[in-house]
């Protein structure tokens, strides 16, 4: 039996964003009965919306569906730049994608009209 839950979450640009996006990650995967594990999920979400919140400049939008046993986060911005890794990482920042990349499944950017969505699936 395939179960599906979805649910999403505004975030404004500011300081607060990145602690909100990991508390609602956590609370909805537990509420889903997620299996795998909440500190990768936690860890994922906040480079996702740290980066959104950097770069972007703007609001985001976290998006959060667990299907069976995969956890599937998304953060929609509105910069239209694609999210790709840093080739030589520095004191200012560059490892972010490259954890997503280490933590979770697989992850990926995509065009939206508005911008662009990163997301990252985790078992």
């Amino acid at each position: 039996m395939t179960t599906c839950a979805t649910s999403r979450l505004i975030l404004a640009d500011r300081l607060a964003a990145c602690r909100e996006a990991r508390a609602f990650v956590a609370n909805f995967a537990r509420l889903n009965h997620w299996s795998g594990s909440l500190n990768d999920a936690v860890l994922v979400i906040d480079e996702l919306v740290a980066n959104a919140v950097t770069h972007a400049q703007r609001e985001c939008v976290v998006e959060c569906r667990v299907s069976d046993s995969m956890l599937h986060l998304a953060v929609h911005d509105r910069d239209p730049e694609p999210a790709s890794t840093t080739d030589t990482p520095g004191p200012n920042g560059g490892y972010g994608l490259r954890v997503v990349a280490a933590v979770s499944d697989s992850w990926g950017c995509e065009p939206e009209p508005t911008g662009k969505v990163v997301w990252a699936d985790l078992r």
